[in-house]
């Protein structure tokens, strides 16, 4: 991949995480933001630190594609051990996976702004 490419994919999957560690942070706040009060930001937060697990130094080497799916393999993988937990019965948890997967299969189909 190139330089634009490479630094467009780090900073939109950081990005990405970001607004999900806030999301988080932010149910973990304020529990009645989100489904009539239950507090799934505990649960949220702790998928967050899943998916920092996950988080991993983008090879420059690789094609833009394969970097992408790697990410999405790591998080796929860290998304069963936190559900070998069977600690987050209302899937609030999932729902950080979630959203990080979407996000990145999005970036496979989105140009890389030059």
């Amino acid at each position: 991949m190139n330089a634009n490419e490479y630094q467009w994919l780090n900073s939109a999957r950081d990005a990405i995480y970001q607004r999900i560690k806030e999301e988080a942070h932010q149910r973990k706040i304020d529990p009645h933001s989100w489904h009539e009060g239950h507090n799934g930001g505990d649960a949220m937060c702790e998928a967050v630190l899943f998916l920092e697990k996950a988080m991993w130094n983008i090879n420059q080497t690789e094609e833009f594609g394969n970097a992408v799916d790697r990410q999405i393999d790591r998080i796929k993988q860290q998304r069963a051990l936190y559900r070998r937990l069977d600690k987050d019965p209302y899937q609030y948890g999932n729902h950080a996976f979630t959203e990080m997967l979407n996000d990145l299969e999005g970036l496979k189909r989105s140009p890389v702004p030059a």
